[in-house]
């Protein structure tokens, strides 16, 4: 056999491989468009003023973007045995092309998630800086007005006499 003739058992193994790689990066990009629908649903909220939906769709980033660290844990491995198949020659299956137009779809997502979470951030900004405002405004009623310090009109000798 020459070095471009597989045995059987190495076509399938490259199969399952590619079936393998292909199917964790189709996980990674649906994670990927949950937490982007997670931030597109906060930036509302944000804008909304509902604080308490903000933080838990801040909590259900937190978790999405906890699993696509272990998804990517998985994918790593993968990505380098499939790496070394594409040096080593011809891969099996026909999928090989999804595989640069899953990856493709990722990094766009991803750059869709940064811009989505800086726009959530600067909002976030806003809102806090209006916040701060309107505690900073806010006035004490009895500021001004204390009863032991005040020159009131009130007598300050009271006759005991009866």
């Amino acid at each position: 056999m020459d070095a471009h003739t597989l045995t059987e058992a190495e076509v399938r193994e490259r199969a399952a491989l590619l079936r393998r790689f292909k199917a964790l990066l189709e996980e990674k990009r649906a994670k990927f468009r949950a937490y982007l629908a997670a931030l597109e649903a906060q930036e509302k909220s944000i804008a909304g003023g509902d604080m308490l939906r903000v933080e838990q769709q801040a909590d259900l980033g937190d978790a999405i973007v906890a699993e696509l660290y272990t998804i990517q844990k998985v994918i790593d491995p993968v990505e380098a045995m499939y790496r070394e198949i594409q040096r080593s020659g011809s891969a099996a299956g026909g999928s090989e092309p999804l595989i640069p137009k899953l990856q493709a779809d990722l990094h766009k997502l991803q750059d869709d998630i940064v811009r989505q979470n800086e726009k959530n951030r600067e909002l976030l900004r806003t809102s806090m800086g209006e916040v701060r405002a309107e505690i900073t405004a806010l006035r004490k009623p009895m500021r001004r007005k204390n009863v032991y310090a005040a020159e009131s009109g009130n007598a300050s000798v009271i006759d005991i006499r009866t």
